[in-house]
């Protein structure tokens, strides 16, 4: 009977000592899945950052871990400019400079050369979408004017693209549409003349050649190479040289962020 009693005792440790085996394994197992689960979400939601997918829209907050101009340019509210001019098709922004303006897209031209956003005649004029461009966008080339102002505002600023280290400082503009911000990382500056591929306004089969004409021509090295696929923007003002030369100063569309 004794020996019975230690062997049942011996065989009751045993037991407890298998069950905190599996209890403890049990628990690694089930702190390395929490471990997993909570990865599978930060890399789904890093994915779901990176696709930029429309069904899927970043809010403001991740959006401004992800890129704070952008967050703060979501907000913009076009629509209560638009019931002032319905021509008001986005926003323009340079950060940490002037460069901050709504983006008319008139008939022709030449209107908002000398009207301001509000349709009021201003000389000043405005910041505008050339006429034959989509007006969210979407095409391989857009351009965009504005006038020289000798004070740095509306496109003024533009003529500091010359220097490397201003470059450096300001790398990118944006441009807010009804849907997106898009993000156009600058690439190239330099004078252009009015009849040069810049202003070509069909460049279907052209893209690589534009793309070789802005290397070949710009005054910044900034080492980007925009690939025929990538859009590109062109912000265009006047060189103070009169009419038959233009700077520019291009971007490549590198950010694209759902409102």
């Amino acid at each position: 009977g004794v020996r019975g009693t230690g062997m049942k005792k011996k065989v009751r440790i045993g037991l407890l000592a298998l069950f905190v085996v599996i209890f403890a394994v049990s628990a690694v197992m089930m702190a390395r899945q929490g471990m997993q689960y909570q990865k599978n979400e930060e890399l789904q939601k890093s994915a779901r950052e990176v696709a930029e997918l429309p069904l899927a829209k970043p809010g403001l907050e991740s959006l401004a871990e992800l890129d704070p101009h952008a967050a703060v340019l979501a907000e913009i509210d076009l629509a209560a400019l638009q019931e002032v001019n319905s021509d008001v098709i986005g926003w323009i922004s340079i950060p940490d400079t002037q460069m901050s303006y709504p983006v008319l897209q008139g008939e022709d031209n030449h209107y908002y050369l000398d009207h301001a956003w509000n349709k009021e005649y201003n000389a000043a004029g405005s910041v505008f979408l050339e006429s034959t461009n989509s007006a969210d966008l979407s095409d391989y080339h857009t351009l965009v004017y504005g006038h020289r102002m000798r004070n740095g505002s509306m496109f003024g600023m533009l003529r500091d693209y010359d220097k490397l280290d201003f470059w450096r400082e300001h790398p990118s503009v944006y441009l807010v549409t009804e849907d997106y911000v898009y993000r156009y990382d600058i690439f190239a500056a330099y004078q252009a003349g009015v009849r040069e591929i810049v202003y070509w306004l069909d460049l279907t089969g052209r893209e690589e050649a534009l793309i070789q004409y802005c290397l070949e021509h710009t005054v910044l090295d900034t080492g980007i190479t925009p690939s025929p696929e990538e859009r590109l923007l062109t912000m265009s003002t006047c060189t103070g040289n009169g009419y038959e030369k233009r700077w520019v100063v291009q971007g490549v569309l590198r950010g694209e962020y759902g409102r």
